[in-house]
């Protein structure tokens, strides 16, 4: 619902998707499409590690740079 109140509210948001997801530019001006098609790089349908890291794989790859964030808490 609305803020009623004169306090800021803040959102932490979440998407977890496999490894292997792509983006489908057939779909960028529906629905969340003209959101997500900013991160897209031109001419590939691959999704950045820099804003879509790989927490965990099979394969045991993670993104560089995770655990370090992680050892901190």
């Amino acid at each position: 619902g609305p803020n009623l109140t004169d306090v800021n509210r803040r959102a932490l948001v979440l998407h977890c998707a496999s490894s292997g997801a792509r983006f489908n530019r057939d779909g960028f001006g529906v629905g969340n499409g003209p959101v997500y098609s900013r991160y897209a790089h031109e001419g590939d349908d691959v999704m950045d590690e820099a804003h879509f890291p790989i927490l965990w794989r099979d394969d045991g790859y993670r993104t560089p740079g995770l655990d370090s964030l992680t050892d901190q808490l």
